[in-house]
């Protein structure tokens, strides 16, 4: 499903520096965010449908979270970028 409680094809996640879990939920062209224990994540990426825009992403596969900036570095497979 595409709600704030639901995951379509999570296909990577990664550990922030504040401990929340970021899931590339990819089906759903968006990155959330989740503190420990939470019923829902939160938007932090994507999430405008498939696009190549830099406010949307296509296909999320792979995150890193850069710890010396914080930076979140997503690669996607719709469209052949890493952002």
């Amino acid at each position: 499903g595409g709600a704030a409680n639901q995951l379509s094809f999570p296909y990577d996640m990664a550990i922030d520096d504040e401990e929340r879990l970021v899931i590339a939920d990819s089906m759903n062209h968006r990155l959330l965010s989740w503190k420990i224990g939470a019923s829902e994540g939160r938007l932090i990426a994507g999430g405008c449908g498939p696009g190549n825009r830099t406010d949307q992403l296509n296909i999320p596969t792979s995150i890193v979270v850069d710890q010396r900036t914080t930076d979140l570095i997503v690669s996607e497979w719709g469209n052949e970028r890493v952002m």
